[in-house]
């Protein structure tokens, strides 16, 4: 990725690659990206007691070369092997190591036969490893990938050819994942797939691990047992017992019993009973019964899954004017206070004497070696188009115009939140937080000290965060309607009209509503605030927080035993991040954006993103 683009700048050549990336987007079949979830769950008997969730991310964890690079996952129907599939492929998407997944399926156009896997794993690729980008489009330029070429020439082209040139061999690898090729309908076509995964990771040697899946099937067993295949693959056999049975009500959750857990806690909603934790947020997560704009505002948007919302975009306008012409961007560290603000401290990447830091750094300050490398950064100019709206449920819309932009809202629920962005907004995100994890270890105890003076804990633990990820805008307006105890008959009724000049842009019967807009700074300011997208409207990063006794000894003399601090003791294990990945397959756990849909408002302050 060029400086360029990182500053919002178009070129050419950029847009040459997206157009031939959307047409690699246009063509992926539906749901190909994730297993298909039904009513009768898979049994996890077989999985579990196999120790096959230990295995895979052992598998996934050990990144040398001498590890065996294909992985084949065999068992019968409901084993549970679309289960591992999904639960690896999230893991190593949080990971930040997942190359790309496809998802066979004999009942779905398109994901029955081969001819839009390589396709599918190409779009992935661009997206999760930047730098492949231009040399996927180069592909795509070349060749109709899509109907006159064959799977092996698919196959050559998109990914060969363009992971040869751009990643070097030995480097950490990417892991791939094909689920049920036993339901790819042609023979032919599944004894390419498996020679094609072959020569990827024997002739070529590409930085590639491959999980495959598959019913038992003689003919695909045959080709990985062959002499040249049977040192580099690794088996794990789901072996279903005969006396399970589907009518356990453990392994096979109801639809009663679904309904059941969901009417229970809608009748928690409604009867206004706050729980005392959130199971989906085991560790994560801050319980507070503050109400205000900011807190409401972040709140209530905090479900759209954009990450952190941000009340003021604008920040503290005392900062230098050369962070306030970036505004907040990856690597910064820092804390978000009651008023909507991120108080920014240092960047990781920057080193002591940068004039964004302006004497803020902790004392014998190092940033993280190797500098941060534009590949290492996920780039979207326009993520969010002209005029979006992100709004919290409840809220209804009506657009009347475009130019100018008139939206309404209206929304009689107790608490809840708007975000207008007239221009639109862009989105960077680190592509693998990996190399992050150690240097926090080293220095987080430090930081503590330096940001509470040693002595006098103002910002408590669990407070800390790192940014590796943020949306920003150059225009918006937001509105907060703040949390008020078994109130529901006041209606908020707003009107957004986009002006030319700043000017106030809401109107319309206000009620309970606190409204916000940007506002630029004044003209003799304008050349250090910068022009170009510095308004952080989300934010994504890692918190960080020490445990007790590390807390204790680097803070001997507060006692912190009374004040509220964010509960995030370490991060799970990856066994049990895929534990928890079977738990919401499964339907016997909500995942977290399905949980906090179900839970009243007021819960939620923060969580790790």
């Amino acid at each position: 990725m060029l400086e360029g683009e990182l500053n919002g700048e178009d070129t050419s050549s950029n847009q040459e690659c997206l157009d031939g990336i959307q047409t690699l987007k246009a063509n992926i079949p539906n749901n190909a990206l994730r297993a298909s979830v039904t009513d009768a769950a898979p049994n996890l008997s077989p999985v579990l007691s196999s120790g096959a969730l230990s295995e895979i991310s052992s598998w996934v964890e050990d990144s040398r070369s001498c590890a065996t690079p294909i992985l084949y996952v065999t068992g019968d129907a409901g084993s549970g092997k679309s289960f591992l599939s999904q639960a690896t492929s999230d893991l190593c998407c949080t990971l930040g190591r997942l190359g790309g997944c496809f998802f066979f399926d004999r009942a779905t156009s398109g994901r029955d036969g081969a001819s839009r896997l390589f396709p599918t794993l190409a779009h992935q690729f661009a997206s999760n490893i930047p730098i492949l980008r231009d040399s996927i489009n180069q592909a795509i330029s070349e060749d109709d990938v899509f109907n006159t070429i064959s799977l092996d020439d698919q196959f050559h082209s998109l990914i060969v050819g363009p992971v040869q040139s751009r990643l070097a061999k030995g480097s950490t690898p990417w892991i791939v994942i094909i689920d049920a090729l036993d339901e790819c309908d042609e023979d032919v076509s599944r004894s390419t797939i498996l020679k094609c995964i072959a020569d990827a990771v024997t002739t070529f040697a590409l930085p590639l691990r491959v999980i495959v899946t598959s019913r038992p099937d003689p003919q695909l067993e045959g080709y990985l047992g062959s002499e040249n295949l049977r040192g580099i693959t690794r088996y794990i056999s789901l072996h279903t017992p005969q006396a399970e049975t589907r009518t356990s009500t453990i392994i096979y959750p109801s639809r009663q019993l679904r309904k059941t857990l969901s009417d229970s806690s809608q009748r928690h909603r409604l009867e206004g009973i706050r729980p005392k934790y959130l199971a989906g947020f085991p560790q994560i997560v801050t319980l507070r019964q503050t109400t205000g704009k900011a807190s409401s505002y972040s709140r209530s948007l905090l479900l759209a899954g954009h990450g952190f919302p941000i009340w003021n975009p604008s920040g503290d306008l005392a900062r230098p004017p050369a962070y306030l012409k970036r505004g907040i961007s990856i690597g910064d560290v820092g804390v978000l206070d009651s008023d909507g603000v991120f108080e920014f401290h240092f960047n990781i990447y920057l080193p002591p004497d940068d004039p964004t830091h302006a004497g803020t750094v902790p004392p014998h300050f190092q940033p993280v070696e190797p500098i941060l490398q534009p590949h290492e950064i996920r780039y979207d100019r326009e993520y969010f188009p002209p005029g979006h709206v992100v709004a919290s449920r409840g809220v209804a819309t009506k657009q009347y115009s475009d130019d100018p932009l008139h939206i309404s809202f209206s929304s009689k629920e107790r608490e809840g939140a708007i975000l207008v962005l007239p221009n639109g907004a862009s989105r960077e995100d680190l592509i693998s937080t990996q190399r992050l994890h150690e240097y926090a270890r080293r220095n987080a105890a430090h930081w503590y000290q330096v940001i509470n003076g040693y002595n006098h804990v103002v910002h408590a633990n669990g407070s800390l965060f790192i940014v590796t990820g943020c949306d920003k805008a150059d225009d918006w307006a937001t509105a907060a309607f703040p949390y008020h105890a078994n109130d529901t008959t006041k209606m908020v009724d707003l009107e957004y009209t986009w002006q030319p000049d700043h000017e106030i842009p809401w109107s319309g019967s206000i009620g309970l509503a606190v409204t916000g807009f940007y506002t630029p700074p004044g003209v003799t300011d304008a050349s250090q605030h910068g022009k170009g997208k510095n308004q952080c409207i989300f934010l994504r990063g890692m918190r960080i927080s020490l445990t007790d006794a590390v807390w204790r000894e680097v803070l001997p003399s507060v006692d912190h035993s009374s004040r509220r601090y964010s509960y995030i003791l370490r991060s799970s294990s990856m066994l049990n991040r895929c534990l928890d990945s079977a738990l919401v397959f499964m339907h016997l756990r909500y995942s977290e954006k399905e949980l906090a849909e179900k839970i009243s408002s007021g819960q939620l302050v923060g969580a790790k993103y």
